[in-house]
């Protein structure tokens, strides 16, 4: 289902308020805004938190590089493969980047 993420200040009807007063322009821009947020899939706040997911990954993999260099034992090198297969494999996570970068081997 495709979300609407393009209102407008026109798309918000009155308010009853307490007071009997009118909405005022700013309220229904303001509520027209947080409509657009809440049905974005993808809003700024999940794209930023996306790039510092992938920055961190990056981090964590170039940090554990040298756990697959060749006069690494074998026991190591299989002991973060699966986990920087793992690292690899985020971005492709059907709930990212709502996720918990898994934790490293010890």
């Amino acid at each position: 289902m495709a979300h609407k993420t393009d209102y407008t200040w026109k798309d918000v009807g009155d308010i009853a308020k307490p007071d009997g007063s009118e909405t005022t322009r700013a309220e229904k821009e303001a509520i027209a805004k947080q409509w657009n947020e809440i049905n974005a899939p993808s809003g700024e706040k999940d794209q930023d938190l996306a790039r510092f997911l992938r920055s961190e990954r990056n981090a964590l993999l170039q940090q554990s590089d040298w756990t697959q260099l060749d006069d690494v034992p074998q026991t190591t090198k299989d002991k973060y493969k699966s986990w920087r297969q793992a690292l690899r494999d985020l971005p492709q996570h059907s709930d990212f980047p709502n996720i918990t970068i898994p934790s490293e081997p010890e």
